[in-house]
């Protein structure tokens, strides 16, 4: 017996948005940032003003209350044809900057720094937290930024070479682990 559909939602600025005629969330081990696409109707269910979900604003989408990714606001995408009118709201968690920003850490280079250690030095301007699922191996005696590399690069380089895994949770905290380390969430 299957069960039921939980309800999605996205929180902005304190509301919760529902009633979505079509949702894709997208969650995996092979991405540093879970994704979300979703399709409403001009107005949402007590919503008196259109488009009140700006591009950038922080938020949560919820399945059956609980949180799978906390970020960002991407892009708001009104569609129109002779007989509807919609609205396509996209974003990315909290890690999603880590693939648009620069890599920028003082001079640059580490000695003798771990991988989490490092992790935690180019994150420090996100606010976003280092989650240390499995033993990131010893430090690298020297590891140095790559010119025009994001945060991302720098340290997917960083953990191909310790054979860890990057990728985040539903707080939008980067994770650090291997795989089998941990459950998947079940999809709807």
């Amino acid at each position: 017996m299957m069960g039921q559909p939980l309800d999605a939602e996205l929180k902005v600025g304190g509301y919760l948005y529902g009633g979505w005629k079509r949702i894709s969330i997208t969650r995996s081990i092979e991405q540093i940032a879970g994704t979300f696409d979703l399709e409403v109707t001009d107005r949402w269910p007590g919503q008196p003003n259109a488009n009140p979900i700006m591009p950038g604003a922080p938020c949560q989408v919820l399945l059956g209350g609980d949180p799978v990714i906390t970020g960002y606001v991407d892009d708001l995408n009104p569609s129109y044809d002779a007989t509807s009118h919609s609205i396509r709201v996209t974003g990315r968690d909290k890690t999603g900057d880590l693939v648009d920003c620069s890599a920028i850490y003082k001079t640059g280079q580490w000695s003798n720094m771990k991988l989490d250690g490092i992790a935690r030095d180019l994150l420090a301007p996100f606010s976003i937290k280092v989650i240390v699922e499995t033993d990131v191996g010893s430090a690298f005696p020297s590891f140095s930024i790559y010119p025009s590399e994001t945060v991302f690069e720098c340290l997917d380089r960083a953990a191909r070479m310790k054979a860890v895994l990057l990728t985040s949770n539903t707080d939008g905290d980067l994770v650090i682990t291997r795989s089998g380390n941990s459950r998947s969430i079940d999809s709807m």
